[in-house]
């Protein structure tokens, strides 16, 4: 004997599902003539029961809803009936299901979602287009544990948090919630239901697209966040405020102390920057004089970069970033009020 579970859809509905409807059909039913009959909707099923069609008007209404046509009265009655009242009820809960999908959705878009006037971000870190321009399925806004509320290209966050396993806020530094990838995740499915286009993939031609100082910016608040998982304070404006002789000062002090003022060991040089210890061999001065500032900057970064995660270890990389942040003390006075015992260990020997 076949259980419920081996059952055909169709032989499901009809043996566990479907009504009998043979003492449901009402003794008296009126006819309806051909000039007033009307194939009746869903929501109208009862009708079934309560009026006398002819079984050419049940063939009529098999036909509109592409059910089968033969069989007697009695078995077109049951087809019909059955059919209606259950697309009837069928399409109640997907409604209701939908609105509830739609009400989740705008929950999960966050606080920003409706009124971006609320978000204290005005572009997204990623793209830099305005929060104002982002079109509705694309924006993602959150209140922090500080109470402010960001927004964000879902692309942006996506693939800070999920690709690159970054999971600070660009703005403030403070960790996302650990739901956020679970809230995307399911923004993204429900999107998919109500056929949005939701990308979470970044179009190379949009980074090519930024202006050079953008990228720079970019470039800068990556390896910054690379320094403050080392434990430290940063701010991206520490070395992109820079001028080009504050620059050029930034580099003297970097070199001066990884030469001398730190008294490192060639050892501990090779184990921070292997293999030879010698980060600053292509750093020339006389030639950047000539250069722009954004070569400059570019430059610097990547030997920031080297700095901070060539060495052998995690121990000898926050050792870099130790003394790149000693450096920009040294040349801004913001990293130095944020960073006094730092600025103070340097200048005693300076």
């Amino acid at each position: 004997m076949k259980t419920a579970k081996n059952l055909t859809p169709k032989t499901y509905l009809h043996n566990y599902i479907y009504d009998d409807i043979k003492p449901l059909i009402k003794k008296k039913r009126k006819k309806v003539k051909a000039c007033d009959f009307k194939v009746i909707e869903p929501k109208n099923y009862l009708n079934i029961l309560t009026i006398n069609y002819n079984v050419n008007q049940l063939k009529q209404m098999c036909k509109k809803y592409k059910l089968k046509v033969s069989g007697n009265k009695s078995e077109l009655m049951y087809r019909i009936y059955n059919f209606l009242k259950y697309s009837y009820f069928s399409i109640k809960i997907q409604k209701n299901y939908r609105g509830y999908l739609y009400r989740l959705y705008e929950k999960l878009k966050g606080p920003g979602y409706r009124n971006r006037k609320l978000c204290c971000n005005e572009t997204d870190f990623l793209l830099f287009e305005k929060i104002n321009n982002l079109p509705e399925k694309q924006i993602y806004t959150y209140k922090d544990k500080d109470g402010f509320i960001y927004a964000f290209d879902i692309c942006s966050i996506w693939n800070l948090i999920y690709l690159n396993k970054n999971n600070q806020n660009p703005y403030n530094r403070n960790e996302f919630p650990e739901d956020t990838i679970h809230k995307i995740r399911k923004i993204v499915h429900i999107g998919k239901i109500y056929n949005y286009d939701i990308n979470i993939k970044v179009d190379k031609s949009d980074i090519d697209n930024l202006s050079l100082n953008k990228k720079i910016e970019l470039k800068t608040l990556e390896i910054f966040q690379k320094i403050e998982k080392f434990g430290h304070i940063t701010n991206i404006s520490w070395f992109l405020n820079l001028t080009k002789v504050k620059l050029f000062s930034f580099m003297r002090e970097l070199i001066d102390i990884w030469e001398y003022r730190a008294q490192i060991t060639l050892d501990t040089k090779r184990n921070i920057f292997p293999p030879n210890g010698n980060p600053f061999h292509n750093i020339h001065f006389i030639r950047l004089r000539e250069k722009k500032i954004e070569y400059i900057q570019e430059k610097f970064l990547r030997l920031i970069n080297r700095l901070i995660t060539y060495g052998i270890n995690e121990e000898y990389c926050k050792l870099g970033a130790l003394y790149i942040l000693g450096a920009l003390t040294m040349v801004n006075n913001n990293a130095a009020n944020a960073l006094p015992w730092l600025y103070e260990s340097f200048m005693i020997v300076h």
